[in-house]
């Protein structure tokens, strides 16, 4: 049961890393999945990129008043993180593909790696070239979504409502130690009992 529990808490505490960044970042779920399984498939810990990620929309904001590292870069590989029609930011989710696009189309190695630190930081933006996930996204969200753990509305209601669950029973179980505790006098009161039995040893 210990077991269970253990793993049904592992698998709420994924879906809701992958849910908190798709939140923060305006990342889809299933394109942090893709990012997620390609970094820690390469030896590189998914908290390497995350930070990079749910950073992306000020640095997009940055970008669009013309400040921040990333600026020239977006400049540069032609991206408009603005929406042509509204003149607000564009969601992260649209912009991404295009960033990986472009950087795809740079000449040599060492000008993606630096224009992927500039717009992801330099510890993200080298892990994320290092993981792949720049040149193959696409099947890397294909591979997450056919085999990873499940990122719909259904499971995302699911680990909210095991993370209920717990609550629930972690409040039931201190209550019911604190009652057993009142049969003792309370702490002083069990204070007294162990120090009679551990005198009695």
């Amino acid at each position: 049961a210990v077991a269970v529990v253990a793993f049904g808490q592992h698998m709420a505490d994924l879906n809701n890393q992958l849910t908190d960044t798709a939140t923060v970042s305006t990342l889809a779920v299933d394109q942090i999945a893709g990012i997620k399984l390609a970094a820690e498939g390469s030896g590189v810990a998914f908290a390497s990129v995350e930070k990079g990620l749910r950073a992306l929309p000020k640095v997009m904001g940055d970008a669009a008043k013309g400040t921040g590292t990333a600026a020239a870069a977006f400049r540069d590989m032609e991206i408009d993180v603005r929406d042509a029609s509204t003149g607000g930011l564009r969601d992260a989710s649209e912009v991404l593909p295009e960033i990986f696009a472009g950087l795809n189309a740079l000449p040599d190695q060492a000008s993606k790696w630096a224009a992927a630190m500039d717009i992801f930081g330099a510890k993200a933006g080298g892990a994320l070239v290092q993981s792949g996930a720049i040149e193959n996204l696409d099947a890397f969200v294909g591979l997450a979504s056919e085999f990873g753990i499940s990122t719909g509305p259904k499971a995302t209601k699911a680990a909210a409502d095991f993370q209920r669950q717990m609550a629930t029973l972690k409040a039931v179980t201190e209550g019911t130690l604190s009652r057993v505790l009142d049969q003792f006098g309370g702490a002083g009161g069990l204070n007294d009992v162990l120090e009679v039995a551990t005198g009695a040893v």
